[in-house]
Formats: C-alpha cells, sequence, structure tokens
C-alpha cells in the first residue's frame, strides 16, 4: 500500500467481546488491510502496529473514548505530525459500506475522534469514517456501536475497506 499517509490508525475497543463489534470498525479495517501480517505491541501498550510498504498501520489498544492517547503515542513513537496521519472509526450517521474522508473537522460527537483532537490539540488530520448504519436501522448510536456485526454486514465492510484501499493508495485520499 502506497500512501500519502505515513500512518494510519483504526479506532475501537481493546478485548475479545468487542472484536466484532460496530465501534471496532476502525481496527478491522486495520487489520484488513495488513492481511495477515503480525502486529508488534508499542513500548507504550496503547497501540500495536505493522508495516506495509511504507506505511504504518496501528490499531488502538485503548478504549474507544481515550483514543486520543494512542493516537498521540503514535505520532510521537514514529516523530510524525498530525497531518501525517489518517485515523479510521465507525460512523453512525453514514449508511453501512458507506465512506468519507474528512479534514480538519469537528468530532461530530463521536468520543474517539473527541479524544484524539483533545490529546493532539489539533483537528488539522485526515479521518476515513466509515458508515455503519443498516437500512431503516432506528437504534440509537450508543447502542448500535457495541451490538456484534453479522456476516452479511461485514461483508459489506470488508467491500468498503477494499474500496477505500484503493483510494488512499492511489493518493486522492481528501475530503470528499
Amino acid at each position: 500500500m502506497t500512501s500519502k499517509f505515513k500512518l494510519i490508525l483504526g479506532l475501537g475497543n481493546p478485548g475479545h467481546d468487542y472484536e466484532y463489534t460496530y465501534h471496532n470498525t476502525g481496527i478491522l479495517a486495520t487489520r484488513h488491510f495488513t492481511g495477515d501480517a503480525q502486529f508488534t505491541k508499542d513500548g507504550s501498550s496503547v497501540f500495536e502496529y505493522a508495516k506495509k510498504d511504507r506505511t504504518i498501520i496501528a490499531s488502538s489498544l485503548v478504549f474507544m473514548n481515550e483514543s486520543g492517547r494512542a493516537a498521540k503515542a503514535a505520532l510521537e513513537r514514529f516523530r510524525l505530525s498530525p497531518a501525517e496521519i489518517l485515523v479510521i472509526h465507525d460512523e453512525s450517521d453514514m449508511p453501512l459500506g458507506a465512506f468519507k474522508f474528512s479534514f480538519n473537522r469537528n468530532a461530530a460527537g463521536h468520543h474517539g475522534v473527541e479524544s484524539v483532537i483533545a490529546s493532539l490539540g489539533t483537528k488539522a488530520f485526515t479521518r476515513l469514517r466509515i458508515g455503519i448504519r443498516g437500512a431503516g436501522e432506528k437504534t440509537k448510536a450508543s447502542d448500535l456501536v457495541l451490538r456484534k456485526i453479522s456476516k452479511e454486514n461485514l461483508a459489506a465492510l470488508r467491500t468498503a475497506f477494499d474500496e477505500a484501499m484503493i483510494v488512499i493508495g492511489s493518493g486522492e485520499a481528501s475530503e470528499t
């Protein structure tokens, strides 16, 4: 994967209980991007990473609401600026499998992104927002994000990951 981003960080929650929940869409994306690559835990224990080509693919190891700790530690570890990171997370306001790149935007109520903005002291970084809301889904976001992902919906997310990876690799990942 060739990318303008030096670091791609997936947000989610740690632990087996959360592994295949909608809130872990960011972590599932980073796992998908790296295939069977082995992740290495950083000494800070707040993120793990693998390298793919010249891009560092990382997954947060802290709870969503503390995601800023992982983002800040990863940037410090690899001596990068916020402009060089792509943060991937679930988006309950978008249809399942849709995705959108955003730069320098408010968190819009996403607590993980709020934490990243607070920890980095800026919102000047790129986000890949991946939709998790199924057609006709009326569940509150706080209830939806902790649900287990069905096989059908996981397939839709994996398709979105593939499509997003093409955009990232093309260097065209900018606000849409």
